[in-house]
């Protein structure tokens, strides 16, 4: 059922991207990575069938070089999951990217991907949004399509 190899990377925090570990990330991540704020958590998937290239990683701006930083409240990090594919001349290229604010990959398949997000009731303090949201997304058109269930 999963085609997919999974390789997860915790940032250390305060630390550029490129700092880190990776190495099994190709090259047109890394550049897309590194222009996307301080990330504090990545992960990547990679799938076979139709080849492509699953991000998810979250930004904190609240980090140094973040839009607020300094500040210090969970409702400055949101996170995305971007799809690459493989051109026909072998480079990994952005394709699509879809925020799921301060969401995670649930599970990753061949042309699937399944995220979680949270969003905040009336009344939630900034540091706790309650209400879960579920949404799985189609990728095998090199878009991030949604699928009603």
């Amino acid at each position: 059922m999963l085609n997919a190899l999974r390789w997860t990377f915790a940032l250390t925090a305060g630390l550029p991207f490129a700092a880190a570990a990776v190495e099994n990330f190709p090259a047109a991540v890394v550049k897309y990575l590194n222009r996307q704020g301080p990330i504090i958590e990545t992960r990547a998937y990679h799938a076979i069938s139709p080849e492509q290239f699953i991000v998810y990683f979250c930004v904190d701006d609240a980090r140094q070089g973040g839009s607020n930083e300094g500040a210090n409240n969970a409702s400055f990090t949101h996170c995305s999951v971007s799809l690459f594919a493989k051109a026909d001349d072998g480079r990994w290229v952005y394709r699509d990217a879809v925020g799921i604010g301060q969401g995670t990959v649930k599970q990753f398949d061949d042309g699937f991907v399944e995220v979680e997000s949270v969003k905040y009731a009336a009344g939630d303090a900034l540091c706790c949004p309650s209400i879960k949201r579920a949404a799985k997304y189609a990728t095998d058109s090199g878009k991030f399509v949604r699928v009603k269930e």
